[in-house]
């Protein structure tokens, strides 16, 4: 599961290896009448059977592995939220990935039925809440993508002002060298002016500084000259 943020790309490592805290043959094993969350693939099935043998007309069965390790098959009623989700999600008759919470009932009898207690994603990634591990709400994941989007760009600005001062500081010091009638600088300075970089474009002033740096031995100002169609020509 590979979930793009504006922090970058993230993987949600425990649904992309089927990892789940309680295994599934500790799961049957043990029959815990409380919800244990599961990361799993979901089908719709036809098995009716043990104490879920009448259920047919009431509701839907659903095979429940993760990835590969079989855990059963859980019914929710089809009269309910749960049960009206749960069939719109697999109606299609693929397989899908959820993350359910699964029950057994007071009267459990065999270990491979069970009641699904909850839907909690579907094909989604899953957020969890650092703190109290609880899933977050969509507001709550929405106000948090809002914020770091706030903060990313607060970095970008800082970046850029940073960035635009040292420009500066650089654009002074090849001023000086230029004057000074270092032909190297004075090259640069002129492709400042050329393309605008740090300064107003300025054409004029740009080929000032490059028949300067000709006059300076720097041979680069020269081939930008004759692209433009110039010769070195009088300073």
């Amino acid at each position: 599961y590979l979930k793009q943020t504006t922090d970058g790309f993230k993987i949600d490592w425990e649904r992309s290896i089927g990892f789940n805290r309680v295994s599934p043959q500790a799961f049957r094993a043990t029959k815990p009448k409380a919800p244990v969350r599961f990361y799993c693939q979901a089908r719709l099935s036809d098995y009716y059977n043990y104490q879920f043998s009448g259920w047919k007309e009431s509701a839907w069965s659903v095979e429940l592995d993760a990835v590969g390790r079989v855990i059963g098959h859980g019914y929710a009623r089809k009269d309910t939220a749960l049960g009206q989700a749960l069939f719109e999600t697999l109606k299609d008759g693929k397989k899908h990935q959820l993350t359910v919470e699964l029950q057994y009932p007071e009267n459990a009898d065999a270990p491979s039925v069970f009641l699904i207690a909850k839907l909690v994603t579907v094909d989604s990634w899953l957020d969890i809440d650092s703190e109290t591990g609880e899933t977050k709400t969509p507001e709550q994941v929405a106000a948090e993508a809002v914020q770091r989007q706030a903060e990313q760009l607060r970095r970008r600005e800082e970046i850029a002002k940073k960035a635009a001062e040292t420009d500066q500081r650089v654009l002074k010091f090849q001023q000086q060298k230029a004057a000074e009638g270092y032909g190297d600088f004075q090259y640069e300075l002129a492709l400042r002016y050329l393309n605008g970089k740090g300064v107003e474009t300025n054409r004029a002033l740009a080929i000032r500084w490059l028949r300067n740096a000709c006059t300076n031995g720097e041979a680069a100002a020269s081939n930008v000259l004759s692209k433009l169609g110039l010769s070195a020509g009088t300073p």
